[in-house]
């Protein structure tokens, strides 16, 4: 789309400035592989640079540039999330016709219980990360004092948010995937106040059952 072809001329720009060098082609090829993916690479790392020095990153460094990248993948990523939120819509209408197959199903039950009991265990280390990723947007919710976040809080949020969206992608329950990225768009919009996205995590914690540490997980 225009969108994800905007965020990667943008991506590939900045890398070409702050380097003063052009990029091989492997380089390009990896970066946008990586914007497939929802991830900003190296460019997170800046970032959080920038986060340590604030009014130093404000006046000299790339803080603006990098918000402004994080803004275009929020956008290509929701434009993604209407997208996967239609094919799962189709496919839920299609799974009506096979109500009837029910009772057959219960015979099976069992069985896959002990399949999804190894399943859960395999995704803990991704879910301990989004738990504590929470964590810390709990955290900047709590501290601020105004009915909306600063330019500097707004911005360790977006990160924060894009490394859970990142960790998100790869959960094996695609709606719930869905549910849950949708959530962190609220999250992340600037355009509520602090109140309401707070509303938000507070909501993903009781609906989340792996937002609560299982037990055997230290």
């Amino acid at each position: 789309s225009s969108d994800a072809e905007t965020l990667e001329q943008l991506v590939l720009q900045y890398h070409c400035d702050t380097r003063k060098e052009h990029l091989t082609d492997a380089e390009v090829a990896r970066i946008k592989q990586q914007l497939a993916n929802g991830d900003l690479g190296s460019l997170n790392d800046d970032y959080e640079k920038c986060v340590a020095q604030p009014i130093r990153a404000f006046l000299f460094g790339n803080i603006m540039r990098l918000l402004l990248i994080q803004m275009q993948l929020s956008k290509v990523q929701m434009t993604q999330l209407y997208m996967t939120m239609d094919d799962v819509m189709r496919k839920n209408q299609m799974s009506f016709s096979f109500m009837a197959a029910m009772p057959a199903a219960m015979a099976i039950a069992f069985s896959l219980s002990a399949y999804w009991s190894m399943r859960r265990y395999r995704y803990t280390p991704i879910y301990r990360k989004i738990r504590g990723g929470l964590r810390v947007v709990h955290v900047i919710f709590n501290r601020s004092t105004g009915p909306t976040l600063d330019w500097f809080d707004q911005g360790y949020l977006l990160l924060e948010v894009n490394k859970m969206r990142v960790l998100a992608k790869k959960f094996p329950d695609k709606e719930l995937q869905t549910w849950f990225l949708e959530d962190l768009h609220q999250v992340e919009d600037a355009g509520l106040t602090s109140e309401q996205r707070l509303h938000t995590v507070e909501r993903m914690y009781r609906i989340y059952g792996f937002l609560k540490e299982q037990e055997g997980e230290g």
